[in-house]
C-alpha cells in the first residue's frame, strides 16, 4: 500500500509548481490582512489531488493495479490516506502563515483569543474538506474523474437551490441556538463527524471499486 500511497503523492509533486504559486499568492494577501488561508489552500490542493483520478484513467493504472496482491483494496485505502496527508499538510502550513501574519502585524487582537479563533477556522476548514473528499471520491470512483466532478457540481447547485428555497421557509437563525450547548465539545466533535464521514466515504468507494470492471 505504500506503493499506492507514493504513487499518488509524487503525482501530486507534479502539480506543485502550481500550488507554491497559489500559496505564495494567497500568503501575501494574508500578511495583508486581506484573506485567510485556512480554508481555501487546502481546498485548492484537494482539488489538484484530484488530478491524480485523470492521470489514473488516462494510463489505464487501475487495470495493472487491481492484478497485484490486494490491489483493488489498496488503490482505495491509498487514496484515502494520500488525500487526508496532503490536506494535514496545507492547513498546518496555513496555519502557521496565519499565525506568523498575525504576529508580524500584531494585529490588535488577544494572543490566545486569535490562537482559538484560529483553530475554529482550521476544525471548519478540515470538516468542509473532508466532506467534499468524502462526496467527491465515491462519485468520481464510480462515474470516473470526469463525469464525478460534473456530478458533484450538479449535487452541489442541487443543495445550494434546495437550502435558498428552505430559507424562505425555515428559520435557519433558530439552528445557532440549537447547537449552542454542543459549542463546548466542538474540538471533540467536529473530527469525530470527520472520521465518521471518511470512514463511511471510504466503505462506499470500497464497494463501488470492488464491482468496477477495468
Amino acid at each position: 500500500m505504500k506503493g499506492f500511497i507514493k504513487k499518488d503523492l509524487l503525482l501530486i509533486k507534479a502539480n506543485l509548481k502550481s500550488l507554491v504559486i497559489i500559496l505564495l499568492l494567497f500568503a501575501f494577501l494574508t500578511l495583508k490582512g486581506e484573506f485567510e488561508l485556512t480554508f481555501i489552500v487546502p481546498l485548492i490542493g484537494v482539488m489538484l489531488f484530484i488530478s491524480t483520478f485523470s492521470y489514473d484513467e488516462y494510463n489505464h493504472w487501475d487495470a495493472y493495479a487491481i492484478s497485484l496482491p490486494h490491489g483493488r483494496q489498496n488503490v482505495i485505502k491509498g487514496k484515502y490516506i494520500s488525500a487526508i496527508i496532503l490536506m494535514f499538510i496545507l492547513i498546518i502550513i496555513c496555519f502557521l502563515l496565519s499565525l506568523t501574519s498575525y504576529f508580524l502585524t500584531r494585529q490588535p487582537v488577544n494572543d490566545i483569543y486569535f490562537i482559538k479563533q484560529q483553530i475554529n477556522q482550521l476544525l471548519v476548514g478540515l470538516f468542509s474538506i473532508s466532506l467534499i473528499i468524502s462526496v467527491m471520491f465515491p462519485l468520481i470512483i464510480k462515474f470516473g474523474a470526469t463525469n464525478g466532478q460534473i456530478w458533484l457540481f450538479v449535487i452541489t447547485f442541487i443543495l445550494i437551490g434546495g437550502f435558498g428555497i428552505l430559507s424562505q421557509y425555515i428559520d435557519f437563525g433558530r439552528l445557532d441556538n440549537i447547537l449552542k450547548p454542543f459549542n463546548p465539545y466542538r474540538f471533540v466533535l467536529i473530527p469525530l463527524i470527520t472520521i465518521i464521514l471518511l470512514g463511511i466515504s471510504y466503505l462506499i468507494s470500497k464497494k463501488l471499486y470492488q464491482k468496477k470492471e477495468f
